[in-house]
């Protein structure tokens, strides 16, 4: 995964919706320091919908990360 940027994403909770302004949201750099974040790889991905049985012309599935068994 060497080499892998993930850009800055505004969180929802942080934004007033449709005006883009911070809502003052403070978090004390102690609390900060106990969070941490890892990057793990799926196990496998399941099936979440699926356009078929709708009389599609195409065939269109959504899939998301099955993130049991993954450490």
């Amino acid at each position: 995964m060497a080499g892998v940027t993930i850009p800055p994403k505004q969180m929802r909770e942080l934004y007033q919706q449709g005006e883009g302004k911070a809502n003052n949201a403070y978090c004390a750099p102690e609390v900060l320091a106990k969070c941490k974040a890892k990057l793990v790889a799926p196990s496998g991905y399941k099936e979440v919908w699926t356009s078929q049985g709708t009389q599609s012309a195409n065939r269109i599935s959504v899939w998301a990360p099955d993130l049991e068994g993954s450490i």
